[in-house]
């Protein structure tokens, strides 16, 4: 038991796992997220150069493309002039509580969600934030009403659980379309009759989005203009049809895109006793992280624990080799 004086408050924070992986096929991306850049740069739109990736670099600044044609991490480096915003989607559906306690695939993302919004602060960017529930958006934080939610933002995170699908959420849910439908639905009036039929197709476009809790967040968040606008997606892998759309709705908004991703094939409840098989899911994620990588102006990454992605690749590279022999 701890006492306290009156007045005073504690904030507890939940376990961080101490073995964050963030990369890409294995490999590791950058170090430090977090931690003071080594210096700051311009935050305009105009590319001033390329360099070689220094630990403490924010890890938006990597160009993948300059990586992976000199085969070192680079990062870009913009001309000042322009303001940053970064929008924070992060996802606590019922499947980011896959693994085991204190390791869940939550765990991870928000350890990896909360680096990025310190980030956000040290380089004084602009942050939305909007959490996504099984029944759509549970907190939706503007970056256009709110310049300073960097604290806030923390908070939330560091609260955040896994919802159940039966718990309701702020957003995108029931539109005014759907409840100005029900009311016209009892209207038997010519102007009931002729607008019922468009209210209940937009119910139904609205609907679509509901089932759809990622892209319903992106259409629900406030995007600032003449600002460099970066949208981060932090999820998992089991809903691949609904992050493509996800990332696409970002980028037609004229963002760029950072996806961050936790394989399920990693966060088995218990230990790893059949490596060959999660290997095989594993290439199958990556598969996936590299189709979303190859879209335009987007990033995507898994994030996990180091430790059981180590364990999976080594079997991966046993099972090649005696395949070989």
């Amino acid at each position: 038991m701890v006492e306290l004086d009156a007045g005073r408050e504690v904030a507890v924070s939940p376990r961080a796992p101490d073995d964050l992986h963030v990369g890409e096929g294995g490999n590791p991306i950058a170090t430090g997220f977090g931690e003071q850049t080594s210096s700051q740069i311009g935050t305009g739109i105009e590319p001033a150069e390329i360099r070689e990736y220094v630990p403490g670099d924010a890890v938006r600044q990597i160009d993948w493309k300059a990586t992976a044609r000199l085969d070192q991490p680079h990062v870009m480096e913009f001309e000042g002039g322009a303001d940053r915003q970064t929008i924070l989607v992060f996802d606590h559906r019922a499947s980011m509580g896959d693994g085991r306690a204190g390791t869940t695939k939550l765990d991870y993302a928000r350890q990896l969600a909360v680096a990025i919004v310190d980030r956000a602060r040290t380089d004084d960017d602009g942050l939305g934030y909007y959490a996504v529930g099984d029944d759509g958006v549970t907190t939706a934080i503007s970056p256009l009403v709110r310049t300073d939610a960097w604290a806030t933002v923390r908070t939330k995170l560091l609260a955040a659980a896994t919802t159940d699908g039966r718990s309701g959420g702020v957003g995108p849910g029931r539109s005014p379309n759907t409840r100005l439908a029900s009311r016209v639905a009892s209207d038997d009036s010519a102007f009931g009759r002729t607008v019922e039929p468009f209210l209940s197709e937009g119910g139904a476009y609205q609907q679509r989005f509901d089932a759809q809790p990622l892209a319903g967040a992106i259409r629900t968040a406030e995007y600032p203009s003449d600002t460099v606008v970066r949208t981060v997606i932090v999820t998992d892998d089991s809903r691949p049809d609904e992050l493509r759309a996800a990332v696409r709705r970002a980028s037609r908004n004229g963002s760029t895109v950072a996806v961050f991703m936790t394989p399920t094939a990693l966060f088995e409840s218990s230990e790893l006793t059949d490596l060959a098989g999660a290997y095989s899911d594993y290439v199958a994620f990556e598969e996936f992280r590299r189709e979303l990588a190859g879209m335009e102006d987007v990033d995507a990454y898994e994030i996990g624990p180091g430790d059981r992605l180590s364990a999976v690749l080594s079997a991966g590279r046993t099972r090649r080799r005696r395949e070989s022999a």
